[in-house]
């Protein structure tokens, strides 16, 4: 069985037992990365490592693949300190879940079963809606305005105001 599937499965697990045990509102963050609530953002964070160091010489040769897992991993890092972990648990859960149905038909075609692909186009693609509605949800929670300081000993260094549209 391929480390990547293994990979969708674990994530797919720790999200829905994270899920199943969440403690708080829709609002609320997970807190850090290390929190339980962030595993399945963790496990995002080791998979984008463990690639950079086990696939560097295949992903040089296709930019596009650093540049996802460049994004990922700052992604994942940040969004556990969001408004709105239980929608973002949610949406790594089930892109996992679309990857895990792709993976899985893959493994069965080599294993000599037979796949018209349909199955495996319902579930990525469903996946990928769920995904979209998802990320509308947090839209909706998430601030329109956000002031950003930094202070260095008591006193304000910078200070940004983003307006979210």
């Amino acid at each position: 069985m391929q480390v990547g599937l293994v990979h969708n499965y674990i994530s797919v697990a720790f999200g829905l037992l994270s899920l199943h045990h969440f403690p708080g509102t829709e609002q609320q963050t997970c807190g850090s990365i290390s929190d339980p609530m962030a595993t399945v953002l963790l496990l995002q964070t080791a998979h984008c490592v463990s690639d950079f160091v086990i696939y560097f010489p295949e992903m040089s040769a296709e930019p596009v693949f650093i540049f996802h897992h460049v994004v990922l991993f700052l992604v994942s890092c940040i969004q556990p300190h969001c408004p709105g972990c239980a929608h973002i648990v949610w949406a790594y859960t089930i892109a996992e879940f679309g990857s895990a149905a792709i993976a899985t038909d893959a493994e069965w075609r080599k294993a000599g079963g037979k796949s018209r692909g349909l199955t495996r186009l319902i579930l990525f693609g469903g996946s990928r809606v769920l995904n979209l509605y998802l990320l509308y949800q947090l839209w909706h929670i998430t601030p329109s305005v956000v002031n950003f300081s930094i202070f260095n000993e008591k006193r304000e260094v910078i200070q940004m105001l983003i307006i979210v549209l």
